[in-house]
């Protein structure tokens, strides 16, 4: 990759080709173990984060050392009173994710929700419980990469929590149902990501 700085505050680390989501993460990811930070954030592009966010993740952090990743209240930016999504569960039973209040009006949600994931779009992560994963799975390129990333997580003992008071707003955009790529890569993943971590027992059934 290449290196640009601005200063002594800003560095930008560019990727000699396209390794999508999982790889960009991953390049911030390794330059932050490298140089033994504490926390790591990550953001989307398309993210804008409210005033306090940050300040109020890393609170969380050094209040309660058992976890090892806070995701984010995801407001859609367009829509700014309606959750995205806040947190979430696996459902081994359906082979699917629990996104909560997905999409929903907000009409207040708990503070804290202890999660089996969150969103990559938003998200800190402790550095030590970071160097108990894998990181995102580079194979994957496009989704189910921070699910897995943030499961690992937790899978290490670390709890995995959303927090509504670091609140952001996401522009995203929905993509029809019949999205090749979309339709491709999530069902792809989905089921590798079943495949990894369902019971040996149950792999028929998957």
């Amino acid at each position: 990759w290449v290196t640009v700085s601005f200063g002594s505050d800003v560095r930008i680390i560019q990727n000699a080709k396209n390794l999508g989501g999982a790889g960009g993460f991953n390049t911030a990811l390794n330059d932050a173990l490298e140089k033994g930070y504490e926390y790591v954030i990550l953001l989307d592009n398309d993210i804008v984060v409210e005033k306090k966010c940050i300040d109020n993740w890393v609170k969380y952090l050094d209040d309660h050392l058992d976890v090892g990743c806070v995701g984010a209240k995801i407001m859609i930016m367009d829509r700014p009173e309606y959750i995205q999504e806040f947190g979430g569960q696996m459902d081994f039973e359906k082979y699917d994710l629990k996104k909560n209040y997905w999409y929903e009006l907000d009409q207040g949600t708990e503070d804290i929700i202890e999660s089996d994931w969150v969103s990559s779009c938003a998200l800190i992560a402790r550095v030590e419980a970071v160097k108990h994963t894998n990181l995102f799975p580079e194979e994957n390129f496009l989704f189910w990469d921070d699910i897995e990333f943030t499961y690992q997580i937790k899978r290490a003992g670390y709890k995995v929590m959303s927090l509504a008071s670091a609140k952001v707003y996401h522009k995203g955009k929905k993509k029809p149902i019949n999205n090749t790529v979309t339709m491709y890569y999530g069902m792809r993943n989905r089921i590798k990501f079943f495949s990894k971590y369902e019971k040996e027992e149950k792999i028929e059934r998957l």
